[in-house]
């Protein structure tokens, strides 16, 4: 959330663009500041409360103005024409512990140990007292969430942790999940990555929208941006981003009749005699139907690991398998006598994200098979 406009793609129109919308505000933390107790006031502002402009939206690389937060802002001030506050309050490769008050890490022990160095952001509870705390004196609508990579090797804490968070949000502003939109940006493509949990964590970032009232996701991972200079975690296209999260906020917070979803997966089933498995997708996510979008390994990438849809024969024997639209489901051939076991979509830290529907939204990753994986 951090990455500003000025980093990402088209950069100079970007920012020239801004003048024309004079009714957002915009204001953004400063990083300075970490506390081990909570805070009323902010111990430092990079940008108080501006109308945006040139200048607000374009302060300079990772300062301000956060581009995921400004391209959905924008989408919605377009949509909607009223008046939008946008508060931009973030730091880098940090922790979800960083964000979680003490009452939501007590939801999911054991909780990690303080750092010894007390200049820490990453340190339990640090960011949500300096950073976090004093934003409980305003009234908001709802919170943009991109955050996961530096939990990448915690899959099974981000499962509770992430929900925890969420509620207590909730709690703290004193705000029901009608009142308080949570919108979830996935982590994007990502090599070389630093382990195969990261499917994963993008599987706790979208159940979290089906176990919790409010909240809704938006897809990266077909993203990828194998040359962006800040790593292909960090892609540069972020209106893409923005305007995924705006579209989700318009249907839920505005009640706005408008796409958001992608081909959701519902269930399958195998067809022993076709020797295919049958993908069926959740009918309100199909968008006007299903299409395939090629997709090309990049050259830096192993082909191996630009994974699609996979079919398990045995345990962690996993067989890739060309997906064929056959009206609304997906079939999936398989050769030989053994029956697939399971499942699975987009299942690689780099995903060949190949299905969409008619509305341009992209299929979220899946797996039907259990995750036996540890806590972290």
């Amino acid at each position: 959330m951090q990455f500003s406009v000025l980093a990402g793609f088209n950069a100079t129109q970007q920012v020239a663009l801004a003048a024309n919308y004079p009714l957002i505000r915009v204001f953004t933390v400063g990083q300075k500041s970490k506390s081990y107790t909570p805070l009323e006031e902010f111990g430092t502002i990079e940008q108080n409360w501006t109308i945006a402009s040139p200048q607000s939206i374009g302060g300079g690389q990772w300062t301000y103005f956060s581009a995921v937060c400004w391209f959905f802002g924008k989408d919605v001030f377009d949509k909607m024409q009223i008046p939008i506050g946008l508060l931009s309050d973030n730091w880098g490769g940090t922790l979800i512990q960083s964000w979680s008050s003490p009452d939501a890490l007590a939801k999911c022990l054991p909780t990690p140990p303080r750092s010894s160095d007390i200049e820490s952001a990453n340190d339990p509870s640090v960011l949500w007292n300096a950073m976090i705390s004093p934003v409980l004196n305003m009234r908001i609508r709802g919170a943009l969430w991109y955050q996961g990579e530096q939990n990448w090797n915690q899959p099974g804490y981000y499962r509770c942790a992430l929900p925890a968070m969420i509620n207590d949000w909730r709690l703290k502003w004193r705000e029901s999940s009608d009142e308080f939109a949570f919108l979830v940006a996935q982590l994007s493509a990502w090599y070389p990555a630093p382990d195969d949990w990261i499917p994963e964590i993008r599987l706790t970032q979208s159940n979290v929208s089906i176990a919790l009232e409010n909240v809704r996701f938006a897809m990266t991972s077909d993203l990828g941006d194998i040359k962006s200079p800040f790593g292909s975690v960090h892609p540069r296209n972020k209106e893409t981003v923005g305007l995924r999260l705006s579209a989700s906020a318009l249907a839920m917070v505005y009640h706005r009749n408008v796409p958001y979803l992608g081909p959701t997966f519902q269930q399958w089933s195998i067809d022993r005699n076709s020797k295919k498995v049958i993908i069926a997708f959740e009918r309100d996510s199909l968008g006007g139907g299903l299409e395939k979008r090629s997709f090309t390994c990049p050259s830096e990438i192993p082909s191996t690991a630009c994974v699609g849809f996979e079919l398990q024969f045995g345990l962690k024997m996993w067989n890739a398998s060309e997906p064929i639209i056959v009206g609304d489901q997906i079939e999936l051939p398989y050769q030989g006598d053994d029956v697939p076991l399971g499942v699975r979509y987009l299942w690689s830290a780099f995903p060949a994200c190949t299905i969409y529907n008619r509305d341009g939204f992209p299929a979220p990753s899946f797996n039907t098979v259990a995750w036996t994986g540890p806590w972290g």
